[in-house]
């Protein structure tokens, strides 16, 4: 394998380690906030038992959250990794995950997450990654990632966005097929 090869590998590992990683925190988060959110209504329900009230389901208020915005897309799309940023790295860290790798990652997936919450953020989310997957500056394995996301997040969405017209290389459709 040359050294590009080994490269691309080893960061689309990283990326899927540090997804991972994320996404477990985030199920913890979870968790424990719905732990202390039952804890509370039992409490709560407990200490209202004399008034012989039927229960009524507490439901969180629910915050409307603008959809997401182009232009604070295009400011995350500067913070990921580029092609650029590798161009330091010595031969000793070419072989090891540089962390700005897993924190470009670690940011696709907050956005996905976030517009998994929030229905409105979806088709600028959707668009924003296949825009990633497209943008030849970024590091590949994060492209790869990004259009494994566009073509993943296409289906469960039920998004239309055409794809047939992306511009993404056969290296990053590669990467992307070997992706989780």
């Amino acid at each position: 394998m040359n050294r590009k090869t080994k490269l691309s590998l080893v960061v689309v590992i990283a990326l899927v380690l540090g997804a991972m990683m994320f996404l477990r925190n985030k199920s913890t988060e979870t968790t424990v906030s719905e732990t202390e959110s039952e804890k509370t209504t039992e409490q709560h329900d407990h200490d209202h038992d004399h008034d012989h009230k039927p229960a009524i389901p507490k439901v969180a208020p629910t915050t409307s959250t603008p959809s997401t915005d182009p232009k604070e897309l295009s400011v995350k799309m500067t913070e990921l990794p580029s092609l650029r940023d590798l161009e330091g790295l010595t031969d000793e860290e070419v072989h090891h995950t540089p962390d700005f790798i897993v924190e470009g990652g670690m940011k696709i997936g907050q956005l996905i997450d976030e517009a998994n919450a929030n229905p409105a953020k979806r088709e600028e989310t959707l668009k924003f990654m296949k825009s990633c997957a497209e943008n030849d500056d970024l590091v590949p394995a994060i492209r790869a990632v990004c259009w494994k996301k566009t073509l993943t997040q296409i289906n469960n969405w039920e998004i239309f966005l055409p794809i047939s017209d992306a511009k993404v290389s056969d290296e990053v459709k590669n990467l992307a097929a070997q992706l989780p």
